[in-house]
């Protein structure tokens, strides 16, 4: 990937009648995402500016940065079970968007892109106590019987 061809493909108007570039479709489908952060109340591994280029960068070439911090396998399984129906939801809805706008950006993306992208750049260290907690809760339901 070309750092020129991918400036040059974030001011490429969408479709020739329009005016709206790729780049103000990615910053229109950036507000849903950080509303869904901040209301899950996640943190990130990365400042909020990181993260809006990291986003360019995966709506371009459907890849993702690998960032320094490895997360635990554990944390990120759990991740996707919780938030699975919720970034589906909202892959959903940024795929609307990019529908209005005449655009085929998500023709070789899914839910399962966006939701890998996103566990890579939250912090997971704020889970795992409650995977902790929820295999003492199962641990504690085996005694039982």
């Amino acid at each position: 990937m070309g750092f020129t061809n991918f400036i040059k493909w974030l001011y490429t108007k969408i479709d020739r009648y329009g005016e709206n570039t790729y780049k103000d479709l990615l910053d229109e489908l950036y507000c849903p995402l950080v509303s869904w952060i901040n209301n899950e109340n996640l943190d990130l591994i990365i400042d909020i500016d990181e993260l809006h280029i990291y986003f360019y960068l995966f709506m371009y070439n459907n890849t993702i940065i690998n960032y320094s911090i490895k997360n635990n396998m554990d944390c990120i399984n759990y991740f996707n079970m919780r938030y699975h129906e919720d970034i589906i939801d909202l892959y959903i809805q940024l795929k609307d968007i990019s529908d209005i706008y005449c655009s085929n950006l998500f023709k070789y993306n899914t839910a399962d892109d966006l939701l890998y992208f996103l566990s890579k750049y939250i912090c997971m260290e704020d889970i795992i106590p409650i995977i902790q907690e929820e295999e003492d809760d199962i641990i504690l339901n085996d005694d039982q019987y």
